[in-house]
Order: structure tokens, then C-alpha cells, then sequence
């Protein structure tokens, strides 16, 4: 009976340490599992992490290559433009106004129209016979999405051939370029530094300004000593019933040859009559009393009876 009663303990015992090592490979594997699932969980956590990372270094490396090739387009647009702009100029092209803005830094003088630019450069078209220019170090760089600085080494020359007389020189200068409306225009022009300049045949103009300068100091102080009053306005008409147009002042001359050809300059008396001289104090024609009227004999022109307006 001891014996049976042993045996059913042992029994017991060996039931309930099977359970219990069966319940503990189970936790065990519960465990194991647990653990694989939460190390694959943190691989996978640094592999998306790694992912993002590396997705937004791509990002911003894309933005980054966007940003210089619409750089590098924006300067071959600036340079486009630069070129045309100085080739016009070269070819003494009145139609500048289309490379500037409404209002522009220009030079000295400050917030400008782009339309008094456009006088400016057609008196220098008027004034030089010939213009050459050209470009040089052209640096263009961005100072932020709509604005542009153009740096550059400028050569010019221009000439007169009558009278001789020719400016040229190296300087360099500076233009920047804003985004308005969808085109760069010009919005500033200066010169920076100036490393040559070379003038000819300005002693003789100076010469003949400073003779000018005398004669138009002569011209306001003399009298009128004849009956005869040449001051005022004249006209008469031409053949094709134009009108040609004299104005006499105290101070000279500005003579009309019906809108075609306009001459200025001073008079100094000769006699009874006028004789007439251009700026450069060459003589360009006389004037003769005629009865109320007068004769303009101009050099080149012709003779013209006019009466007073």
C-alpha cells in the first residue's frame, strides 16, 4: 500500500513537471518570438529610417540641381540680352527703351525714366559718327531669385569726322537686371572704375567754343545801329509750299529749312546786313534787308526772301 501510495506521488510530481517545463518552453517561445519580432521591428524602424534619410538627401539634392540649372538658365538669358543690348548700340539703334525698366538707376543722375534714357542715348547716336563697344570678364551673378548684378569690362570708341575729333577708353561697369513681368530689364547702369580714357581733338573744339563763347558775349552787347530791325521771326515757302523758318535773336540765329534740315549758331554785323556763323565759327550765310522783308543767302541751302510772321 506504501508502495502504491509512493508510486501515485511520484506520478503526481512527474505530471506536474511536465506541465510546468511544457509552460515554460511556451513562455520561453513567447519570449523568443516577442524578442525577434521586436529586433525585426527595430531593423525595419532603421531601414525606413535610413530610407527617409536617404529620400531626403535625394530631395534636396534634386532642389539643389533645379536651382543651378535655373541659375545657369537665368544667366545665359541675362548674357543674351547684354549682347543685344550692346550690339544695338553698336548699330546706333534708337529702339533701346524695350531693355530698361519704367525707372532705372542711371548713372549720376539718379531714379530716371527709361524714356529720358532713350533721349540720352539718341543725343550720343546724334552726336559721334561712329560707336564701337564691346565686352569683356562678364561676371553675372544671382542676389536673389528676381535680381541679377552684370559686371563687366567695357572697350569704347567713338568718332566725329567733321570735325575731327574721337573718345575712346576702357571702364567697368555694372548693370542689374530684375524679374518684371515675366522678362529682365535693365533696372541700374553705372560705371565702376574707370582704366583708361583717351580724347583727340578736343583743343581745337575747345578753341572753337571758347571763340563761340566771345562772339555770343559780343553779340549781346552791341547796339543795333541801323533803321533796319532784324530781330524776330521770318518765314516763307519753299516750292512744294513748305515752310521754311528764320528766328533772329541777340544772342543768334536758328534757321528751319521746312522741318528737313535745322541750323543754329550766332550773327555778327556786317554793314547793314548779317553775317551768319555755325558753332564751330564757320561762316554759314548772311542776311540782307529787303524793302520790310529780308534775304537769306544760307551756304548750301540757297536764297530765301522772308517776311515776318
Amino acid at each position: 500500500m506504501i508502495y502504491n501510495i509512493n508510486k501515485n506521488i511520484f506520478n503526481n510530481l512527474k505530471y506536474n513537471n511536465m506541465i510546468s517545463i511544457k509552460f515554460l518552453l511556451a513562455i520561453s517561445a513567447i519570449f523568443t518570438l516577442l524578442f525577434f519580432l521586436g529586433c525585426n521591428k527595430k531593423e525595419n524602424s532603421e531601414i525606413n529610417k535610413d530610407n527617409n534619410t536617404q529620400s531626403q538627401k535625394n530631395t534636396t539634392q534634386l532642389n539643389e540641381q533645379k536651382k543651378a540649372s535655373d541659375n545657369e538658365n537665368v544667366q545665359e538669358i541675362i548674357r543674351n540680352k547684354l549682347d543685344s543690348w550692346i550690339t544695338e548700340i553698336n548699330a546706333k539703334q534708337y529702339n533701346l527703351k524695350k531693355f530698361y525698366a519704367d525707372n532705372v538707376l542711371y548713372y549720376k543722375n539718379g531714379n530716371v525714366s527709361s524714356d529720358k534714357i532713350a533721349k540720352d542715348k539718341k543725343k550720343a547716336f546724334e552726336k559721334w559718327t561712329e560707336i564701337k563697344m564691346s565686352v569683356e570678364n562678364v561676371n553675372i551673378s544671382k542676389e536673389n531669385d528676381t535680381k541679377y548684378s552684370c559686371i563687366y569690362d567695357k572697350n569704347f570708341s567713338m568718332e566725329n569726322h567733321d570735325p575731327p575729333k574721337s573718345y575712346s577708353g576702357k571702364v567697368k561697369s555694372k548693370l542689374i537686371f530684375e524679374k518684371i513681368n515675366n522678362d529682365w530689364l535693365i533696372t541700374q547702369e553705372s560705371d565702376e572704375k574707370v582704366y583708361s580714357s583717351d580724347k583727340q581733338g578736343y583743343e581745337e573744339q575747345n578753341k572753337n567754343d571758347a571763340t563761340e563763347n566771345a562772339i555770343q558775349k559780343d553779340v549781346k552787347t552791341q547796339k543795333q545801329n541801323t533803321e533796319f530791325n532784324f530781330l524776330g521771326s521770318w518765314k516763307c515757302k519753299d516750292d512744294f509750299s513748305r515752310t521754311i523758318s528764320m528766328t533772329l535773336g541777340p544772342g543768334g540765329y536758328y534757321f528751319s529749312n521746312a522741318g528737313q534740315e535745322n541750323y543754329s549758331g550766332t550773327w555778327r554785323r556786317s554793314g547793314n546786313s548779317l553775317d551768319l556763323y555755325d558753332k564751330y565759327n564757320m561762316s554759314s550765310g548772311s542776311v540782307s534787308p529787303y524793302g520790310s522783308k529780308i534775304v537769306v543767302d544760307m551756304n548750301n541751302l540757297g536764297r530765301f526772301t522772308m517776311e515776318r510772321k
